[in-house]
């Protein structure tokens, strides 16, 4: 592989972050010219967002699995506060 090519893995991370992807709950592994995405986002739209550039990715050559689950809370979006959690207010002083 010519070091200016970026390894499959390394396409797909790129791809992942240019569609606004928070890719902090995901695991990207790579196996040859195999890659497998496992973990979760924030949203739904997030989720298909993911899809879309892991079959951009597969329609390019790269052989992709994955299991994305969509898990709201747990990752705020960029440029999004995260809300409060009120399930365990702070105790009395």
């Amino acid at each position: 592989m010519a070091a200016s090519q970026k390894s499959p893995r390394e396409m797909i991370v790129d791809r992942l972050v240019a569609a606004d992807i928070n890719t902090d709950n995901l695991a990207i592994e790579a196996a040859g010219e195999s890659v497998r995405v496992t973990g979760s986002v924030a949203s739904e739209s997030e989720r298909d967002r993911a899809l879309a550039v892991l079959s951009g990715a597969q329609a390019s050559g790269v052989r992709v699995g994955h299991v994305i689950e969509v898990r709201p809370g747990e990752t705020p979006a960029k440029n999004e506060e995260p809300s409060a959690d009120n399930r365990f207010p702070p105790e009395p002083a």
